[in-house]
């Protein structure tokens, strides 16, 4: 019995050790934007929100791994008027995506994603959907950190989630994001 104790005690620091030293370039941002959304229901005009998480693996090189979760609401939720008694359309989405980055001059690049999410269509009071597809991105940006170090990278981005499943909703979004390596 304590041979087996103290063999997972040792084991578990070994991978955990293994783990953390394989990852680097830890960042986290957010995202705020506009762009539209869509269920069983027509094209909505809609302001959004995203917090990410991100990583590159040493195993993978020039391949980083981004999670996201996304909050997009129709734009007249946003607007002063008399709302009580109306529903506003919204859909909420988590990502994770492989992130490849090119440089271009000086501290400008541009990023690329493509990977799985799942979106939560709520754009009718009654419906309470998850659906599962894909999300794309591309963002152009401004490090300002030089490409070492800690320090922030701004830029704009596109994003948009097609599903496959359920009541099909997508959304396709323009927004200005910023982000922090650790």
């Amino acid at each position: 019995m304590r041979k087996s104790i103290k063999c997972i005690f040792i084991l578990s620091i070994v991978f955990n050790s293994v783990i953390f030293g394989q990852m680097s370039n830890e960042y986290g941002g957010a995202y705020l934007g506009f762009g539209s959304i869509k269920g069983n229901s027509p094209v909505q005009s809609s302001l959004a929100g995203s917090i990410i998480f991100g990583f590159n693996h040493n195993l993978l090189n020039e391949i980083g791994i981004r999670f996201g979760y996304t909050y997009a609401r129709k734009v007249n939720y946003f607007l002063p008027e008399n709302s009580s008694g109306k529903y506003y359309p919204f859909l909420q989405a988590v990502t994770a995506k492989a992130v490849i980055e090119q440089s271009l001059e000086n501290s400008l690049f541009v990023e690329e994603g493509i990977g799985l999410c799942a979106v939560n269509d709520r754009t009718f009071s009654d419906v309470d959907e998850w659906a599962f597809g894909i999300a794309f991105s591309a963002m152009i940006g401004w490090d300002l950190r030089n490409r070492a170090g800690q320090g922030y990278r701004l830029g704009f981005i596109g994003e948009s989630a097609l599903t496959v499943t359920s009541t099909t909703p997508t959304y396709f979004l323009l927004a200005f994001q910023t982000q922090f390596y650790f």
